[in-house]
C-alpha cells in the first residue's frame, strides 16, 4: 500500500521476502534485484525466485505480464493490486495458485485456468471487480468452470464467482458456497439457489 512508490531495488543480501510485501502498489514499475542475489531474480521488473518457478511479485503498475513458461508456482498475494492489468495468460506448466494471487486486480475481466493446475488457494480471484470469465482448460482434474464461474471438478462446491457478474444460477450438486465465494460482485443482482 506504498502509493508513491515506483521502483525498489532488492540487494544480494536479501534471502527471504514475505509474501506480498509489495502488494497494492499502484504506482510500482519495477522491482529489481541485485544480480549476486542468489534467491530472487527480476525478469521484466517482474520478481521471481531465482530458480524461475514461482513467480512472487508482480509490481503493482504493469499493464501487461508475460509469466515465464518455467513458471510452476504463483505466489501469495503475487498480483494483488495489480489495478492495470486487464488481462492474463497463465502458462500451462503452473501447478499452483497461491491464496489471494489475483485478488483486487480491478480492470483483470478473464483469466484461464490451464489444466496443469492442481491448487488453487483461498480468495486467488476475489474483490476483481470486472472479472466476468474464470475459464478452466478442459482435462483439468480439480476444477471446473460453468458460465465463467469457477467450482471444483465434482461440482459440490462453487469457489469464486467473478466480481463482474450480474446474475447465477447455481447447479443442481452444489452443496457449498466456498468463503468470500461472492465478495465484492456488486453488480450482483440474482442469485437462484439450487435445492
Amino acid at each position: 500500500n506504498c502509493a508513491g512508490l515506483t521502483s525498489v531495488t532488492i540487494p544480494s543480501e536479501v534471502m527471504l521476502i514475505g509474501g506480498g510485501a509489495f502488494a497494492n502498489c499502484a504506482r510500482l514499475s519495477q522491482i529489481n534485484v541485485d544480480a549476486g542475489n542468489p534467491k530472487f531474480v527480476s525478469v521484466d521488473g517482474v520478481l521471481y525466485t531465482k530458480d524461475l518457478k514461482e513467480l512472487v511479485q508482480c509490481p503493482g503498475g504493469a499493464k501487461t505480464v508475460m509469466i515465464l513458461n518455467d513458471v510452476t508456482q504463483i505466489g501469495w498475494r503475487a498480483f494483488e493490486g495489480c489495478n492495470n492489468l486487464a488481462s492474463l495468460t497463465i502458462p500451462s506448466n503452473v501447478t499452483s495458485v497461491k491464496a489471494l494471487a489475483f485478488r483486487g486486480c480491478g480492470k483483470l475481466t478473464s483469466v484461464t485456468i490451464p489444466s496443469s493446475v492442481t491448487n488453487v488457494g483461498k480468495f486467488a480471484f476475489s474483490d476483481c471487480a470486472k472479472l466476468k470469465q474464470i475459464n478452466v482448460e478442459k482435462g483439468n482434474q480439480n476444477y471446473v468452470s460453468i458460465d465463467g464461474v469457477l467450482y471444483t471438478k465434482d461440482m459440490t462446491e462453487l469457489i469464486q464467482c467473478p466480481g463482474g457478474v450480474t446474475s447465477i444460477t447455481i447447479p443442481k450438486g452444489v452443496t457449498r458456497i466456498g468463503k468470500q465465494a461472492f465478495s465484492l460482485c456488486k453488480g450482483l443482482t440474482s442469485i437462484t439457489l439450487p435445492h
